[in-house]
């Protein structure tokens, strides 16, 4: 059976600290082909240490989740492209295998970071379509004809909306989960996806 590892490179704990819950939905529809592992940035205190992990786990493929596109903060803004191209380095010095962009952040501006990170591909949208991403590079048909999916070649985004089944798959017992319990102590839960309105201002129509 592949592999495949999920990493979140959210690093931001202010407020607090924010689980990663799509995650859990990836590994949802990828548990029963793939053997999956999820890596959490906000549990490491080094990148080294997340090459380590990286090393040792041998992934055939790499997702990599982008949460944030920066602080949100007005008085004393940071942008986070640097840390992310910092840890695609990492990544890219411990593994050979495929690294796909996805999460929230990713899809807001999905053509200008697959080409800054330099990323072999990327999910823009619901992660579901992940595993069907995956199914068109092992059977070798078009991965452009597939919503939401972007390549380094891509000059535009099809946002279509995911139709398929969300399946959450929560593990108490993992190491992220038990770090939010301990930093928090509190985890999250999605009510809904997706809004029927399409104010300018906000990105949710694109994102779900």
């Amino acid at each position: 059976m592949k592999r495949v590892l999920l990493i979140s490179a959210n690093m931001m704990k202010k407020p607090y600290a924010v689980y990663p819950l799509g995650l859990d939905y990836v590994v949802g529809v990828l548990k029963s082909r793939y053997e999956t592992k999820i890596l959490d940035m906000n549990e490491f205190s080094s990148l080294e240490k997340l090459g380590e992990q990286v090393r040792c786990y041998e992934p055939d493929y790499i997702g990599l989740s982008i949460r944030n596109v920066d602080n949100t903060d007005t008085i004393n803004s940071k942008g986070f492209l640097s840390d992310y191209q910092h840890l695609v380095n990492v990544i890219r010095r411990n593994s050979q295998a495929l690294l796909i962009l996805g999460g929230s952040g990713y899809t807001v501006f999905p053509l200008e970071f697959i080409r800054a990170l330099d990323a072999d591909y990327g999910v823009a949208g619901e992660g579901e379509r992940f595993p069907v991403l995956l199914a068109a590079l092992e059977n070798k048909t078009d991965v452009t004809t597939i919503p939401g999916i972007v390549t380094k070649q891509s000059t535009s985004v099809d946002y279509g909306a995911w139709n398929g089944g969300m399946h959450r798959t929560f593990d108490p017992d993992s190491a992220h989960t038990k770090y939010y319990l301990s930093y928090g102590g509190m985890l999250n839960l999605q009510t809904k996806r997706g809004c029927p309105f399409k104010c300018s201002y906000c990105t949710y129509p694109h994102i779900e």
